[in-house]
């Protein structure tokens, strides 16, 4: 007796057996993958740069040798080029010995190179080498730091020993570094506040989009390491807050570039530029950024409201296009006095054009869902503004660094002005207009004239530090001048009234 087989039973065996064959398909070509799959990462990358011990100068033409401890015959070949560096890449883990020579130069050696997974990039900045007249061959032990490092409630990041540490900005590397936080705008915070943030321990007296273009235009293989102190030293005990020390690398002489452009799928783009030169005694830097944002947006929001005998409701459509041109230029020099003073001079410039415009319906509705109020609002929003800041200080340091005296001053001036004008028209229920309109102005000029001076003296009562006797005077000046025009369309006669009410004229003077 043959067995009996509906047609839906005849479908679906069909049915599985093409399932089956579509699975063959897809898993036999992933268990090919999976047995050609690479293994783990068994190779690294070894760099650096070599500089002349008296002047700090790139050395171009140095041969630099890479032996392996295991087998002294395994080993690899360069020359530094004019910027002073060498690269090793693709090397085997393993321990490697560093062997230096130059003509006119010491024989350099340096031993136990560990390239291993937890660290397969190895970046030897700044091999000095000696004069070869007065000093001898020598062989130095390679003994690396630890990445991050606490001690009397500093943390201490160093950079030299983070994969970040080559192509990648200030910024990127804060990102990475405890307790610090990096926000979309490219501000950061220190358990949810704002940080001092210090250069080479000194104030940049920037604001947060400032700062934020500084760190992006930085280059991160400058910075020798960032000190994380939650709790301020004597000359900021005022402070409120966190300070981070960015400390910047002193030995490279000569000049270095670093050009950068981004842009996004929300049409933000960004070109900068970061130019440093230094000499002995003499270092300049300079940092440009210009940005172009556009941020195109929608939102709606529903609104139930209930009352005892009552309940109506409040719905809101909006959508809003916001342009936004933003450069920014900051220039810094430098002046090594001695090993023990030196002084800083700087210059930061920040431009900022906007053009903004949204559109907004307003809609009442009762308890049956049908409109009885509703009036769209148009603004429109353009501006601009500028700030022109420049700063000087002076530091003096003790041999032993714990005896300070810090002087800064500068001045900071600027301008914004706004330009607002509101259209608003109020609709029948079929959201119709009615013929009611009101059309607004508003001009805001805002002046801004700012001087400071301050000046720390720190002084230890002992050798370790641990006891201080800091003094201080500071002297702050702000004087601020804000002007509002507004006027109103009296659509009898086509033309612009003053609104008496809303206008201003606001002097604002603090002195501590």
């Amino acid at each position: 007796m043959k067995p009996f087989l509906c047609n839906n039973c005849l479908v679906l065996e069909h049915t599985m057996r093409k399932l089956h064959s579509l699975l063959l398909l897809i898993f036999i070509p992933a268990l090919t993958w999976c047995q050609n799959a690479p293994m783990h990462k068994i190779t690294g990358v070894i760099s650096g740069n070599i500089q002349d011990g008296k002047t700090g100068k790139a050395i171009q033409g140095a041969t630099v040798i890479l032996y392996s401890k295991e087998n002294r015959n395994v080993f690899k070949n360069s020359i530094t080029d004019k910027n002073g560096e060498y690269i090793f890449d693709k090397t085997n883990f393993g321990y490697y010995q560093l062997s230096i020579k130059m003509i006119g130069y010491a024989h350099y050696q340096l031993d136990s190179i560990w390239l291993r997974s937890e660290k397969d990039e190895i970046y030897l900045s700044d091999i000095q080498l000696k004069d070869s007249s007065n000093a001898l061959n020598e062989v130095i032990v390679y003994a690396e730091k630890k990445l991050i490092e606490e001690k009397d409630g500093v943390l201490t990041y160093n950079v030299a020993e983070s994969p970040l540490n080559n192509g990648s900005s200030t910024s990127d590397m804060l990102k990475n570094i405890p307790l610090v936080n990096a926000n979309p705008d490219g501000s950061i915070t220190v358990k949810g506040k704002g940080p001092l943030i210090l250069i080479d321990e000194k104030p940049t007296n920037l604001n947060a989009q400032q700062l934020a273009d500084l760190l992006e235009s930085l280059p991160a293989n400058m910075v020798e390491k960032v000190e994380v102190m939650q709790t301020p030293p004597p000359e900021y005990a005022t402070y409120d807050g966190s300070v981070i020390n960015i400390v910047t690398k002193k030995g490279r002489v000569g000049l270095y570039q670093r050009y950068a452009a981004s842009a996004g799928t929300s049409g933000s783009k960004s070109v900068s530029s970061h130019v440093n030169y230094k000499s002995n005694s003499f270092s300049f830097s300079s940092n440009f950024n210009i940005g172009n944002n556009k941020a195109i947006g929608n939102s709606w929001s529903h609104r139930k409201n209930i009352y005892t005998d009552s309940v109506n409701y409040l719905y809101n459509e909006s959508s809003y296009i916001n342009k936004s041109i933003n450069p920014s230029l900051r220039l810094q020099a430098s002046v090594d006095y001695n090993k023990q003073s030196n002084s800083d001079f700087v210059y930061q410039g920040n431009l900022n054009y906007i053009d903004n415009t949204s559109h907004t319906l307003y809609s009442n509705l009762n308890n049956q869902m049908k409109v009885w109020k509703a009036s769209n609002r148009n603004v429109n929003y353009d501006g601009n503004t500028y700030s022109h800041g420049l700063t000087g200080s002076y530091m003096w340091k003790s041999k032993t660094g714990l005896e300070k005296i810090q002087i800064y001053s500068g001045i900071n001036f600027g301008k914004n002005v706004n330009n607002k004008s509101f259209y608003q028209q109020y609709l029948l229920s079929d959201l119709l207009p009615n013929g009611l309109d009101s059309t607004q102005n508003q001009l805001m000029d805002n002046y801004s004239t700012s001087y400071y001076v301050r000046g720390n003296y720190t002084k230890p009562f002992n050798k370790k530090g641990k006891t201080l006797f800091t003094s201080g005077l500071s002297f702050t000046e702000n004087d601020y001048h804000t002007i509002l025009n507004a006027n109103y369309l009296n659509k009898l006669d086509s033309s612009f009234y003053p609104n008496e009410l809303l206008n201003s004229d606001f002097f604002f003077f603090k002195e501590y």
